[in-house]
């Protein structure tokens, strides 16, 4: 009896290590569950900031070549009017040096007729 009775208790106790090992197993697989979900979560956060991040690269490059083809059209403003200045620089030296022309040929002119006035004068 004492052997029935130390099997008993060896059944026993081996039954209460089973239960325990089987809340010990029902634990871990809830907190699984639980870091499932919440990875499962954050998953869907990042999936979400990844297509923000994407619908936001294509809004900047979209913005760049914009950019780039407003600094194309700058550049070659700048350039016609860097050809217009110039012209009009060269424009300006011409007009100068023909005024100087001019002003000289009025002061001989003008010394001219002072010495045909002096001598119509005597």
């Amino acid at each position: 009896m004492e052997r029935e009775s130390e099997e008993h208790r060896f059944v026993i106790e081996t039954a209460r290590q089973m239960a325990n090992h089987a809340g010990a197993l029902i634990s871990l697989v809830e907190e699984l569950a639980s870091e499932r979900e919440q990875l499962h979560l954050r998953c869907e956060r990042f999936e979400c900031e990844r297509h923000e991040l994407r619908e936001s690269e294509t809004a900047v490059r979209r913005e760049r070549e914009e950019t780039a083809e407003a600094l194309a059209e700058l550049r070659c403003a700048y350039e016609a009017l860097l050809q217009e200045y110039e012209a009009g620089q060269r424009a300006l030296h011409e007009a100068g040096t023909r005024h100087e022309a001019l002003l000289r040929e009025r002061t001989y002119a003008a010394e001219r007729l002072e010495a045909i006035l002096n001598r119509l004068a005597v």
